[in-house]
């Protein structure tokens, strides 16, 4: 296992247990001797978690707004973690800028698409992530454990059809890195709908590689 300074993201659906599994491959990359920095696209740094806190309450908004608090959070953090990664880190980050794809365009229905799409590839390009792991599982199993879990933020809060237009925004943004490798060196998509061990091990083996 390396333990060379990259930048390591895990993204998905609510619901597909990205904390979980970030949380973990951060314990096993400690493990092994790196100097693991755990972080957040939507936060990760003092202004954003201000603005975290902003994108996150149920203050109505245009879907324009929620566009603008993206770019801000992930440009300050992508300066930030591309600092942390040239001084020896390995940076693990739960989510990536095709959250805009997914939440702030799909989702929220923006009537721009160039917007949104403009933002998520400015912000692909600073970040130049190494390792992307893209987790899935099917639509029913998703709803089923947000279901369970219940509504704690406005994006949560939010009905079955903004989660399933979710998820058609991933599958865009996958495909926009797929076409632009440089985005991404190292791109898996890893199936969340088994056990967190399995998944556990199946990410491991992507970062090994």
């Amino acid at each position: 296992m390396t333990t060379k300074p990259q930048i390591i993201v895990i993204d998905g659906p609510d619901g597909v247990g990205k904390t979980t599994q970030v949380q973990l491959l951060a314990a096993f990359l400690a493990e092994q001797g790196a100097d693991v920095h755990v972080t957040r696209a939507s936060g990760g740094t003092p202004i954003g978690e201000e603005l975290r806190k902003a994108s996150l309450s149920f203050h109505k908004r245009r879907p324009e707004t929620d566009v603008y608090i993206s770019l801000a959070m992930h440009t300050e953090l992508g300066h930030d973690i591309q600092a942390r990664k040239k001084a020896g880190q390995v940076v693990v980050v739960d989510r990536s800028p095709l959250a805009v794809l997914g939440y702030n365009l799909y989702g929220a229905g923006l009537e721009e698409p160039k917007l949104a799409e403009d933002a998520c590839e400015k912000l692909l390009d600073l970040w130049q992530t190494d390792v992307f792991i893209y987790l899935d599982a099917p639509q029913k199993t998703l709803d089923a454990r947000r279901q369970r879990r219940g509504s704690t933020d406005y994006f949560e809060n939010q009905d079955s059809e903004f989660h399933h237009r979710v998820r058609q925004g991933y599958e865009e943004g996958l495909e926009l890195l797929k076409s632009n490798l440089h985005y991404a060196r190292v791109l898996a998509q890893i199936d969340a709908g088994k056990t967190i061990s399995s998944i556990q091990k199946a990410i491991q083996k992507t970062v090994a590689r």
